[in-house]
Parts: C-alpha cells; structure tokens; sequence
C-alpha cells in the first residue's frame, strides 16, 4: 500500500462493514493507519446518523461537484 506515489494515510470503513465489532481496531493493528467509521450525514441534533449511504452520497456528490 504505501509503495505508491501518494501512500494510504488512513482507512475510512463505511456501511454495514463499519459495524462489524472489532473491525476497526483490526485494521489499526493489520496496517498501522488511522481508521475512521464513515457517517456521510450530519443532522441538526449533531447526530451524525448512519453511515449505511456514504457510497450512494459520495456518488451522487461527485455528479454534482464533477
């Protein structure tokens, strides 16, 4: 991973793979990065809801912003 022009600086996991227990101090101890849990919406309460749609906003953003 890290023999590439711009190296991995950290692992965001996102939908159900992010509920996984367990997963994230994982993958901390496997590849030695910061992993972070995705949560694509923020409401006005300050939850930061569920991460289940990070890929379906990620793709709907990137027709919007490209």
């Amino acid at each position: 991973l890290q023999e590439r022009e711009y190296p991995v600086e950290e692992v965001v996991i996102t939908g159900q793979l992010s509920r996984v227990a367990g997963l994230p101090d994982l993958l901390r101890a496997e590849l030695g990065l910061p992993v972070m849990e995705g949560r694509p919406f923020l409401s006005s309460t300050g939850d930061e809801g569920e991460p289940d749609f990070a890929v379906a906003v990620g793709l709907a953003l990137r027709e919007v912003l490209f």
